[in-house]
């Protein structure tokens, strides 16, 4: 009986020593390992906006082209033809508070979904 149990435990021992832990980061594709680093897409102020969604006061709208004070900055937004916004029909006005999610690039913020906050 003591055998057995020693023999169990051997055996968990060694499924433990080589369980190898799964890492995101690394692709095995049949070859050697390729280490993937994700690339982070943020602000360079982290204080006010997550990666993927900022929000501030507008204050000026033309077009495709609208301004954000976030945090005492103006930030530029970029819309495109796809732009949702939230109220439907909504025209974008300065004063509006609204809630924006896109992705930063070359240092303006473009817009996918605009959702207006308050009037």
């Amino acid at each position: 009986m003591t055998r057995n149990i020693l023999t169990l435990i051997a055996i968990a021992g060694v499924l433990t020593l080589t369980a190898v832990r799964a890492d995101a980061r690394v692709i095995y594709y049949g070859g050697p390992a390729m280490v993937f680093t994700p690339a982070v897409v943020a602000d360079a102020d982290d204080r006010y906006a997550g990666a993927y969604d900022v929000q501030g006061v507008v204050t000026g709208f033309d077009r495709f082209n609208m301004t954000l004070r976030v945090d005492g900055r103006e930030i530029p937004v970029v819309l495109h033809q796809g732009t949702v916004i939230h109220p439907t029909g909504t025209t974008l006005a300065p004063s509006m508070i609204v809630n924006i999610a896109g992705y930063w690039q070359n240092g303006a913020f473009f817009a996918n979904k605009i959702a207006v906050v308050r009037y």
